[in-house]
C-alpha cells in the first residue's frame, strides 16, 4: 500500500484527511455508484468512511452531505452498529472520531473472541 508523507506535501482540508486515511491503512473501495468509500478490516468489523462525491471527499458537500462514519460487523451484514454524521470541517476532531470507530470495531471483535471461547 502506497503512504502519502504529509510533511513533505502541503496538504490541506478533505486532502489531508483523506491523506491521514490512506496513512492509516484505509483503503478506497468501489460501493458499485458514485460514492467515495474508505474502508478498513478491523477483525470481525470493517470500518467504513463515506461522503456521495465522485471519489474523493469533497469540503464543498459537508454542510449538506457531511460524511457517513460507520462500523460494520461481519456477523450482521448490511448493519450497522455505529454511525456518526459531521458535518463540519474540523478535520482532526472528525479523524479523532473515526479513531473512536476503530476502537469500537477492536471492542466487538474482542467480545466476539470471547464468545467464542465461551461456546
Amino acid at each position: 500500500m502506497k503512504t502519502i508523507n504529509e510533511s513533505s506535501q502541503q496538504v490541506t482540508g478533505a486532502t489531508y484527511f483523506m491523506t491521514k486515511l490512506i496513512n492509516a491503512g484505509y483503503e478506497i473501495i468501489h460501493t458499485g455508484g458514485g460514492c467515495t468509500a474508505f474502508e478498513k478490516e478491523i477483525g470481525a468489523c470493517n470500518v467504513m468512511i463515506t461522503q456521495d462525491a465522485s471519489h474523493e471527499i469533497k469540503e464543498e458537500y459537508m454542510d449538506d452531505l457531511g460524511l457517513c462514519i460507520g462500523v460494520y460487523p461481519d456477523d450482521l451484514e448490511g448493519q450497522h452498529l455505529l454511525f456518526i454524521n459531521p458535518t463540519h470541517t474540523n478535520w482532526n476532531i472528525i479523524y479523532s472520531l473515526v479513531m473512536q470507530a476503530e476502537n469500537i470495531a477492536k471492542s466487538i471483535d474482542g467480545i466476539s473472541a470471547f464468545e467464542k471461547v465461551e461456546s
